[in-house]
């Protein structure tokens, strides 16, 4: 994952199925300049927000940009009442 995904040193946020923010810790097994490696708290095919978001909120609507939402591994941009989200999908 991208260390912008990261939140509080080991939490994400991924994009529920109904579009909504959900905060999950992840277990980091290694950490690169840009970059994350981890060994639990995410899923293959899970869309993860990946942006520096200062307040993100479990359970916030965010939208996925319909042109982008169904790309396998492909960034998306999703959107709130807040501003501009940024997806991307856990290959």
């Amino acid at each position: 994952l991208p260390r912008t995904a990261l939140f509080g040193g080991n939490q994400i946020f991924s994009v529920t199925a109904d579009s909504h923010l959900r905060m999950q810790t992840v277990e980091i097994i290694r950490a690169e300049k840009d970059r994350v490696i981890v060994a639990t708290g995410v899923n293959p095919g899970e869309r993860i927000m990946i942006d520096g978001v200062e307040l993100p909120i479990d359970g916030m609507k965010v939208r996925i940009k319909p042109e982008q939402a169904n790309q396998p591994g492909a960034l998306s941009a999703a959107t709130s009442d807040e501003g501009e989200r940024l997806v991307g999908k856990v290959e």
